[in-house]
């Protein structure tokens, strides 16, 4: 499926639970399912970003040499939100009183994230459908035909067929 796709599924899971789970979770019993299920889903949230870099660079290895690069970026640019967050939770929590906005808070930018992911992966798909096209190979392609990676493997054109009756492959 590829490592974008699987990222922005995890993360509008881990948004959908804060917002209907967490935020519902008025006993024990809701706590905890909140709690094994969220620690599964976020889990691929903090994990997947480098892969998800990964597949966003593309298969050529002249696009992987920048993986290091992007991901230094990534995680400098996150370093910012990270050291803010808890300061504007606390600060939530000490005027309200409540982790309702906390929680919402979370399920919101949480879902931001996997919006922004899905614009990427879509952009992503176009991109693939577009080279096809323009490479001679069917759309059906991008679908059906994934290589390493979640790459799309070009299908070979096939010539007509020679005296023998038999084609080749170019």
């Amino acid at each position: 499926f590829g490592a974008l796709s699987i990222h922005t599924l995890t993360t509008t899971i881990s948004a959908l639970l804060i917002l209907l789970l967490w935020t519902n979770a008025h006993t024990p019993a809701t706590a905890l399912a909140f709690v094994a299920l969220f620690g599964a889903a976020s889990g691929a949230v903090i994990g997947a970003p480098p892969a998800s870099v990964a597949h966003i660079l593309g298969p050529t290895s002249a696009r992987q040499a920048r993986l290091g690069q992007w991901t230094g970026m990534l995680f400098s640019v996150s370093a910012v939100p990270s050291l803010a967050g808890p300061v504007v939770v606390g600060h939530m929590v000490t005027r309200w009183k409540t982790y309702i906005p906390v929680q919402v808070w979370s399920g919101v930018f949480l879902g931001v994230s996997a919006a922004c992911m899905a614009v990427a992966l879509a952009c992503l798909w176009d991109e693939e459908e577009r080279r096809m096209v323009e490479g001679g190979g069917s759309v059906r392609g991008v679908w059906w035909r994934r290589g390493r990676r979640g790459a799309v493997v070009p299908e070979a054109p096939v010539e007509p067929a020679g005296e023998s009756g038999v084609g080749r492959e170019a």
